[in-house]
């Protein structure tokens, strides 16, 4: 396929860039200024307080995407993409093997040039397109609260302690089990200054990164949107469904469904998985789930309505 850019030695002015692909991919959400025009004199610290934003957006030197991400928003998926097509994957694979968010924060820890490169970025001096992938929100809430039951012992220790901490106050008793209404409920709370909350709970919507961002993906139509970013820019086709294939993901049991039909009231912990499988997430979305998640997640709700209603 003729691309419709020039090679990526030439100038190409990022409004142009942009509305060249905007009928390619999906229609442009027009990005507010992140700073104003007159940067000059300003540090680095003095124009980006707050350092990256939530999580480290994947840009390389000479690549023309750069890739805003959020967790449990196909982040692992997108991680192995970019990778791929900067030819770091297999050494991925090698280093920590179906876990490239070790290598790649380890590699990004030891290249002092990476926060420079992602702050031009920000500031659209770089001539790169910024693309962020985001997901429905409602599902999305019920894909961190299985993962969040899933590593109920190990990496969500501290919030499993937070929320029983939650419980107890609010006198709903301090057994390590959580109901989905009860889960969504300690994330409002949380959000509200009452107490930290992991950054894997955390709204998509990324005040720092979204500002600068040129074309949403939703995952909802992932495959097809990144194809066509494939052959706008060149790029060879890469084995999306191999991508997508991660031990941490979530898999329905298939051969039977031991679930009710609304699961949202129903007090689990990790072990119903082992004995249940993964249900459907609609089990999980009632009228009165879906209103807690428009207020845990009202960000997103705000910032992405074109998307999701």
């Amino acid at each position: 396929m003729e691309t419709i850019f020039p090679p990526l030695t030439e100038s190409l002015d990022q409004t142009d860039l942009v509305s060249s692909l905007v009928s390619v991919v999906q229609p442009l959400v027009p990005p507010e200024p992140i700073v104003d025009n007159d940067v000059a004199g300003l540090s680095p610290e003095e124009l980006f307080p707050n350092g990256l934003g939530r999580n480290r957006p994947l840009v390389i030197q000479g690549f023309p995407i750069a890739v805003c991400w959020a967790y449990k928003s196909a982040c692992t998926t997108t991680l192995k993409w970019f990778l791929f097509h900067n030819n770091l994957l297999n050494e991925a694979d090698v280093v920590h093997l179906n876990w490239p968010h070790t290598y790649w924060n380890a590699r990004l820890d030891a290249n002092a040039d990476y926060i420079g490169l992602w702050h031009k970025t920000l500031l659209g001096q770089e001539n790169k397109l910024v693309v962020k992938v985001i997901r429905d929100p409602a599902l999305r809430a019920v894909s961190t609260f299985f993962y969040f039951l899933r590593l109920q012992d190990e990496y969500f220790a501290t919030q499993w302690q937070r929320l029983i901490a939650w419980k107890i106050s609010l006198g709903l008793g301090d057994e390590p089990t959580a109901t989905f209404e009860q889960y969504l409920l300690h994330i409002i709370a949380a959000r509200s200054g009452q107490s930290p909350l992991d950054m894997h709970l955390e709204p998509q919507w990324d005040p720092l990164q979204d500002p600068a961002v040129n074309v949403y993906i939703t995952v909802e139509q992932y495959d097809a949107k990144i194809r066509s970013l494939e052959q706008v820019f060149n790029l060879k086709e890469s084995p999306l469904e191999r991508f997508s294939q991660s031990a941490h993901h979530h898999h329905k049991k298939s051969d039977k469904n031991l679930w009710p039909k609304e699961a949202a009231g129903m007090a689990i912990d990790k072990t119903h998985f082992r004995y249940l499988g993964f249900p459907s997430p609609d089990s999980f979305l009632t009228e009165s789930t879906r209103s807690l998640i428009r207020i845990a997640y009202a960000p997103d709700y705000k910032a992405y309505s074109q998307f999701y209603a």
